[in-house]
């Protein structure tokens, strides 16, 4: 099963819209300009949000950051696990996003 296999024109019209993407007619001659167009657009969509979660994760890591005291962690910092446990969750999830989409066009 090809890349042309897996979206029917109105998905790969919807899809592509709802990225801010003007589409013409998709015909065969076009198809394949669009999914590129499409991949392009979700590859970028990802590195945007891994960027956004890692931006996310330093900031809470400096801010839960404090001078070492006898209840301090072996490092010398203090961390809020709770909020670390969900920026590494949302990093997870990203993640697992990403490979599913990956898997969804590869068809593997």
């Amino acid at each position: 099963m090809t890349d042309n296999d897996c979206l029917n024109d109105d998905t790969l019209r919807y899809e592509l819209e709802s990225r801010g993407q003007s589409v013409g007619p998709i015909v065969d001659s076009t198809r394949e300009l669009y999914i590129r167009l499409l991949k392009r657009l979700m590859t970028e969509e990802m590195d945007k949000l891994m960027a956004d979660s890692d931006d996310q994760l330093d900031r809470e890591l400096q801010r839960n950051a404090s001078p070492t005291t006898s209840a301090d962690n072996s490092s010398g910092q203090r961390t809020n696990n709770w909020s670390l446990k969900t920026k590494l969750l949302s990093i997870l999830v990203a993640i697992v996003l990403a490979y599913l989409l990956a898997k969804y066009f590869n068809n593997k």
